[in-house]
């Protein structure tokens, strides 16, 4: 049987049983009831917020690496940063910067953007930072592991009391191996 135009058996039939399913199903024309959450002490704990705690003048422990490039079937991170300083200025508007240290290693010459935010315990963003990190390619046979510092300058703001928050990430950029920029690949 040819179906011509919208007189085709099959299809009428398939409209028939969506309709007959929509008008003969237990939740029409019922409101649907509201969801009831469960429970505090019954919910899953809320993962960890990313990000370290804010301290000030005393340093925190951070461990942020970049993405890594597989080199030797081992994975390679170009830049890593360990410690991160906080500093505000004592000016009536007070300027909040940070001195983040770690290392880089001379595998390829990249320019990583690092960013940092600051934010306070309701997750109000209160100020952002960045800048370049240049890692350099220096090869003598083998990589060589440089300190790394940078400064975030996160501007003036009657707001940094409340910081209580925050993140550091690292711009992913692509890398090449030693072979690749030799040429032996």
């Amino acid at each position: 049987m040819r179906c011509q135009g919208l007189l085709c058996p099959g299809l009428i039939v398939g409209l028939l049983f969506i309709v007959a399913g929509l008008l003969f199903s237990e939740t029409a024309g019922v409101a649907a009831e509201p969801v009831v959450s469960a429970p505090a002490e019954n919910r899953a704990p809320e993962p960890a917020k990313p990000g370290f705690a804010f301290k000030l003048k005393e340093g925190i422990h951070i461990d942020v690496q970049s993405k890594p490039v597989t080199w030797n079937k081992q994975p390679v991170h170009l830049v890593g940063f360990h410690r991160a300083r906080f500093k505000l200025s004592d000016d009536p508007t007070p300027r909040l910067t940070a001195e983040i240290t770690g290392r880089s290693v001379t595998f390829d010459q990249v320019r990583y953007r690092v960013s940092g935010a600051v934010y306070d315990k309701n997750d109000t963003l209160l100020g952002a930072a960045s800048t370049d990190l240049d890692v350099e390619r220096v090869w003598f046979g083998k990589c060589l592991t440089h300190s790394a510092e940078l400064t975030l300058d996160f501007g003036r703001s009657q707001a940094w009391d409340r910081a209580a928050r925050f993140e550091l990430v690292i711009s992913e950029m692509p890398v090449l191996t030693p072979e690749q920029w030799m040429g032996k690949e």
